[in-house]
């Protein structure tokens, strides 16, 4: 009697410790899934991502026909998102955090964080809360939030498949690590005219305008004779790939519009074939050293740099280097600058 009561007991304590048992791996199943599951596989389908750091700074962007862009169309370098979807993709879980480090975490996380928005065919499906690296430096510390499990409550570990190292430096909210740094790309074909107008050096001023298959180069107006057209194409050929060299991470909004309302050197308008106009304002930067320009006389500024506002009215850096076979038509063309040459 006492030995069936004892197989009944025990039958009875497997069963409890069974159901226990699938429960406790039940509940690890979803726990380890809201904690770790931070990648999207299927990275074709991500079409928006949204990136704000600790400060408020915020950075959108969007695919639109297959590249990306922020909303209002400015242009994005596609690499740098390349390195945002390996990263989407590529996530897996490196560890858990003790439990004494994970409150510790937490906090720090409450003050310090970057957060990652990620959304699919138009959804949001994640959001990731990135923290600070781990002590070894292969590793990072971070949150998930998702449409499928929602948020979870502790911090885990995270590292990359392809590489050992942080996440976080490829995520920032700064839109000016991002931008194209292109000005124009224009094949001589799409150039309907180019001019450019010097204000105080008007001797400088030049055009160059297309007229049927020739072009027309004038100095401040006047037509000029025996322009060879080789010499022209050779001028045109600058503006397939005329770039900047740096957005503004100088001047504040203030010193901004102040450099717009100032003066400029130069104005450079370029035309194209279909009827769009890029107007480019380039202004000095007063360094307050003086520089002989290639007439032999003096002026104020940076010898290697110059302000540009582009057709956006963003104010960007550009290097001379990048811009003197645009502005310095006398090279090309027989232009007369007897008048600007050093008595």
């Amino acid at each position: 009697m006492k030995k069936t009561i004892y197989l009944v007991i025990a039958a009875v304590a497997v069963i409890v410790i069974g159901f226990f048992a699938v429960k406790l791996l039940s509940n690890k199943g979803k726990s380890d899934t809201e904690l770790i599951d931070f990648a999207v596989t299927d990275i074709e389908k991500v079409d928006k991502i949204i990136v704000t750091d600790w400060a408020a700074n915020k950075m959108e962007l969007v695919k639109k026909n297959g590249l990306w862009e922020t909303p209002d169309g400015t242009c994005i370098q596609q690499g740098n998102v390349d390195l945002m979807l390996d990263a989407i993709k590529n996530i897996q879980f490196k560890g858990y955090l003790p439990k004494a480090a994970q409150n510790e975490q937490l906090k720090r996380m409450a003050s310090r964080t970057l957060k990652v928005e990620i959304f699919t065919e138009g959804d949001w499906n994640k959001t990731w809360y990135i923290g600070n690296s781990t002590a070894d430096h292969y590793g990072q510390i971070m949150l998930l939030d998702s449409k499928a499990d929602g948020k979870s409550t502790s911090p885990v570990i995270m590292k990359l498949k392809n590489l050992s190292g942080f996440i976080e430096p490829r995520f920032y909210a700064d839109i000016r690590k991002m931008m194209c740094v292109d000005i124009l790309s224009l094949r001589i074909n799409d150039i309907q005219k180019v001019d450019v107008n010097f204000t105080e050096a008007t001797a400088r001023s030049f055009s160059v305008e297309r007229q049927k298959d020739d072009f027309l180069v004038k100095q401040e107006g006047k037509t000029l004779e025996n322009v060879d057209q080789s010499m022209v194409i050779r001028y045109l050929s600058h503006f397939r790939d005329l770039n900047f060299s740096s957005p503004n991470y100088v001047l504040n909004h203030k010193q901004v519009d102040s450099v717009k309302t100032s003066k400029p050197f130069c104005i450079l308008n370029v035309l194209e074939t279909n009827g769009k106009n890029n107007k480019f304002k380039l202004f000095i930067i007063d360094s307050g050293d003086e520089i002989e320009n290639e007439f032999g006389t003096l002026q104020q500024g940076d010898a290697g740099n110059f302000w540009c506002e582009l057709p956006n009215k963003q104010l960007v850096k550009c290097q001379y280097f990048h811009f003197d076979n645009i502005l310095r038509g006398h090279v090309y063309f027989p232009m007369d600058m007897s008048s600007l040459m050093k008595q």
